[in-house]
């Protein structure tokens, strides 16, 4: 029996990488609320898929969306939201940094 608990990293195509870089730049609005989780398990969802032929929309959180990645791109989903910030392991996708300036803290006041 394994204790390895950790994610395999996930390997996508050009192609993959290029439309979930291109869907994090262009993110609308999560369409996710906190009443939304993980098909997989009871945390909160993260990333919400359409496939074709699919009746409801998949959504994971952020360890299952990482683990099923490549294999949920392949399957060539109608649509597709992911939360960007749970997805800085994936290699060659775009993350783009936190801005955690606060208004008022003194180090931030022009």
């Amino acid at each position: 029996m394994s204790t390895n608990t950790m994610t395999k990293p996930t390997t996508l195509s050009p192609v993959q990488l290029d439309q979930i870089n291109e869907a994090i730049k262009t993110a609308p609005e999560s369409p996710l609320n906190a009443l939304d989780l993980c098909d997989r398990c009871s945390k909160g969802a993260k990333a919400q898929f359409t496939l074709p032929h699919a009746e409801n929309p998949l959504r994971f959180c952020g360890h299952h969306t990482r683990a099923y990645l490549g294999a949920l791109m392949a399957a060539q989903p109608v649509s597709f939201w992911v939360a960007a910030e749970d997805l800085w392991t994936v290699n060659g996708v775009d993350v783009p940094a936190p801005d955690n300036r606060r208004a008022g803290d003194g180090l931030t006041d022009s």
